[in-house]
């Protein structure tokens, strides 16, 4: 025993020993474009990366313009800055929608996801054109994104900060700015078979003429768990509002979607969070967050709805609108500066530990 023990214990010293990881230095050039084309170079010309030898490639403060030519991340190869404030990776958008649609291969971002890999360190921004989109993940390419900024703006016809398609992304410690006064502005987008999970995310979306462009993350077609915890969403400014999530209509029936810890603020006449008719039957947990919007949810399709240990503050009377499914509400506090809230009115709804504005307690029935 003893023998099969230390020979286990061999054998794993190998295997860690062979996974080794070499690191690739890019510097500044004579301008920024020059810095660009440096980077470019450094990620295009690395080969023989795998798990057993993997690539970090790091770069120094600068700013790094890729112009119109999108940097395509490899698998087991992870890009690092020197931090947010040191390295700005600048790329320009595109003049068509195509890309950002669907494309050859996928949406195209200033940065191209890859499998296996991180993002972290860095500021990415999309910039001067029809439409931007900063980071694209398609097609497997599951990336981890770590304390990152993200901005989209000057897009006149639409603006993406991270749009991720049939790939799962991991976003931790992330900032997505997207101010454009285009046709449609979202934050963060998932699509298809797309399995997110963000952790410690702000979102701003901004500069839409009305609400619905104004949308901090869009879920489309997402058909497995996803989790947002710590996330802060503001969307929509003092002319036009904006929704907080917007759950898609292409949404299969056995999404589960968790909201814990997180606060989801619309804009002046946005709603907090929509879920469009067709969108199946998702089930949305709302726990330990802050709702806030002219109405908290407007709920179209079937499926369940959770609101518990949160507080939810609105300003038309109706917390809920559009609704199809009875909500389950407890130990929460529902402030709408009207005074009330309509839920006494829903059918078949459940409530238990509920405060009003007034801080009126109702322990096992409905505020008005």
């Amino acid at each position: 025993m003893k023998k099969l023990i230390l020979l286990a214990i061999a054998v794993l010293f190998a295997t860690v020993a062979h996974a080794q990881t070499q690191t690739i230095i890019v510097s500044p050039g004579a301008n920024t474009t020059a810095s660009g084309t440096n980077l470019l170079n450094a990620v295009a010309g690395i080969t023989g990366n795998s798990w057993g030898n993997r690539f970090v490639v790091k770069i120094e403060p600068g700013v790094y313009d890729l112009g119109t030519t999108p940097l395509q991340m490899k698998e087991w190869v992870d890009i690092e800055g020197s931090g947010r404030d040191q390295t700005w990776i600048w790329g320009t958008g595109l003049t068509t929608s195509d890309w950002i649609n669907s494309g050859p291969s996928g949406p195209r971002g200033t940065i191209n996801g890859a499998a296996n890999a991180e993002l972290r360190d860095l500021t990415v921004r999309s910039r001067d054109a029809d439409y931007t989109l900063a980071i694209a993940t398609v097609n497997g390419a599951d990336l981890s994104v770590h304390n990152v900024t993200v901005k989209a703006n000057t897009g006149t016809s639409g603006c993406w900060g991270i749009r991720s398609t049939n790939a799962d992304v991991k976003l931790e410690n992330v900032s997505i700015r997207v101010e454009c006064a285009s046709n449609y502005n979202s934050g963060f987008s998932s699509r298809n078979t797309s399995r997110p999970s963000l952790e410690d995310v702000d979102i701003r979306s901004f500069g839409g003429s009305i609400a619905s462009t104004n949308i901090g993350a869009y879920m489309d077609g997402a058909a497995l768990p996803v989790l947002f915890k710590d996330v802060s969403i503001l969307t929509g400014d003092s002319t036009a509002g904006g929704h907080g999530i917007h759950v898609g209509p292409n949404t299969s029936g056995n999404l589960y979607f968790a909201i814990v810890g997180s606060r989801i603020a619309a804009g002046i006449d946005g709603t907090a969070i929509v879920a469009s008719s067709g969108s199946g039957a998702p089930s949305i947990d709302v726990m330990r967050s802050e709702l806030i919007g002219n109405h908290a949810v407007n709920w179209a399709p079937s499926g369940s709805l959770r609101i518990q240990h949160s507080v939810v503050s609105t300003t038309s009377g109706q917390v809920f609108s559009g609704l199809s499914i009875a909500p389950r509400l407890a130990s929460t506090h529902f402030n709408d500066s009207t005074g009330a809230t309509g839920i006494a009115a829903i059918p078949g709804i459940f409530c238990a530990s509920l405060w009003d504005n007034a801080y009126t307690f109702y322990p096992n029935t409905c505020p008005p």
